[in-house]
């Protein structure tokens, strides 16, 4: 009985080792990266890190989305950097996805009140932020995926890995017992166990980073939830607390790891198997608890637009609250292009329908972009860059900046026709759209361009939208 108490103590201590080795190895890796890489926003400037930022938008797919050529069009991927602030993946995924969902933000004046919040208390700022910040920034962001259980995460042959970790046990409490037979087999575990860990580390140590970057997100919410009264955010947080304890026993393996702490935990975590256990019982953990990760994911990402809207508008000489109304009429005083350097700003009221002509580079695109552009803004961050600016929370489409496809063959003429086609179905579909065609079939003859365009226009002059 003794000799059994010595060993589960042994065992205790060696695993209380392997939590603080790994929290060490943790903290050494994060001030090792900072140092080589700067803080996350200096990754936000990686030419591969956005490619894959639109994947939460991608699992979240609104029913009312703004097109990819719409999109394209109106330079909004230079909009949501300019506006962007996020210290994380999740700020920066969460803020995307609203950029693309063509329904007016929900309750502005909780959204109003949270970005106050933040105006006014500098320090919960910054210590939201900090917090933001070591969360950081991932460029496969697969964290969400993660989380609504797209794809398999499941280790392969786990229940051999937890048969290797009774062994390992049961090898060390034969030392007191048989010490030759004990260290020989505490040797061939240490062996096997050793070759078993190394040999699938290269397979699982984005499965590993992942279920990191899942625990790191319940740590954040926890150190910013003192500021937040949602009952739904407190109890998923308390229900998802278990899972940091145990991805403290996940192995660490960094490039980076110039102490040799992470090495030691490693070598003890694959005799003891720990890093197995410990993966294997996080994603149990998330498959109980999809909803409750999906509110935390959701509210942080709320949190960090809501800094980013108020950072970016200290930003700005001057911008207004939309006025939201239900007529097609819209009017706007010094209204501007939220990238343009010195802009010309513009006031008028507006008819539901209007047709611009003028010379070359006059500023026709930028001004009907600046329309369009500040209706999205209006309804996603309740943002105006005007002094006034009344109108329909218009769902928006655009034919501007069309090209040639090379992968699906489409000529430039082609294009223009299937982009068109799209307004012509959506004014069908969303009787209140902001609709914007810039310079009507170019790709092809002037009789015929002119002949179709009268057509396409005296169509759409009969529709409800604003065009």
């Amino acid at each position: 009985m003794e000799v059994i108490l010595i060993v589960l103590g042994i065992v205790l201590v060696v695993l209380i080792l392997v939590y603080i080795l790994n929290k060490i190895s943790v903290e050494d890796q994060k001030k090792t990266l900072r140092f080589a890489y700067g803080n996350s926003e200096d990754l936000s400037y990686d030419m591969h890190y956005y490619e894959n930022v639109d994947n939460y938008y991608k699992s979240k797919l609104p029913k009312r989305f703004l097109d990819n050529q719409s999109f394209k069009d109106l330079d909004l991927m230079k909009v949501y950097k300019t506006i962007n602030r996020a210290q994380s993946s999740i700020g920066d995924e969460y803020f995307y996805s609203c950029l693309r969902n063509q329904e007016p933000i929900q309750n502005p004046n909780k959204f109003e009140d949270e970005i106050a919040k933040y105006d006014q208390n500098e320090k919960l700022r910054s210590s939201h932020q900090l917090a933001f910040q070591k969360l950081g920034k991932h460029e496969k962001h697969e964290l969400f995926s993660f989380i609504n259980l797209e794809g398999s995460y499941k280790m392969p042959e786990i229940n051999r890995h937890k048969a290797q970790a009774i062994l390992a046990i049961i090898a060390l409490i034969l030392i007191p017992i048989n010490l030759p037979l004990g260290i020989l087999s505490v040797s061939i575990m240490f062996a096997v166990n050793q070759i078993t860990f190394f040999a699938m580390k290269k397979e699982s140590t984005q499965r590993f980073l992942i279920l990191k970057n899942y625990a790191n997100m319940i740590f954040t919410a926890k150190k910013t939830q003192e500021s937040n009264d949602s009952e739904k955010f407190k109890l998923a947080i308390k229900d998802l607390n278990k899972v940091g304890l145990y991805s403290s026993f996940l192995a660490s393996d960094s490039g980076f790891d110039i102490t040799g702490v992470g090495m030691l935990t490693s070598i003890i975590s694959a005799y003891f198997m720990t890093h197995i256990l410990a993966y294997n019982t996080i994603l149990k953990i998330r498959e109980d608890n999809q909803a409750n990760s999906i509110v935390i994911y959701e509210t942080l990402g709320y949190k960090e637009m809501c800094i980013s809207v108020a950072s970016y508008r200290k930003s700005l000489t001057y911008y207004s609250l939309p006025n939201f109304k239900e007529d097609n009429t819209l009017s706007f005083r010094e209204l501007y292009h939220p990238l343009v350097e010195n802009p010309v700003s513009y006031t008028h009221d507006i008819e539901d329908k209007l047709l611009i002509t003028g010379s070359n580079a006059s500023g026709k695109s930028t001004f009907v972009k600046s329309l369009a552009i500040n209706t999205i803004l209006s309804k996603v961050i309740n943002t105006s860059l005007s002094k006034e600016f009344n109108l329909r929370p218009y769902f928006v489409q655009t034919s501007m900046a069309i090209s040639d496809d090379v992968e699906t063959g489409d000529s430039y003429f082609i294009a223009e026709i299937k982009s068109i086609k799209n307004l012509l179905e959506t004014v069908k579909d969303e009787p209140h759209s902001m609709i914007i065609i810039d310079e009507v079939l170019k790709g092809t003859n002037t009789i015929e361009r002119i002949a179709a365009s009268s057509a396409v226009l005296e169509y759409l002059s009969e529709s409800s939208s604003f065009v």
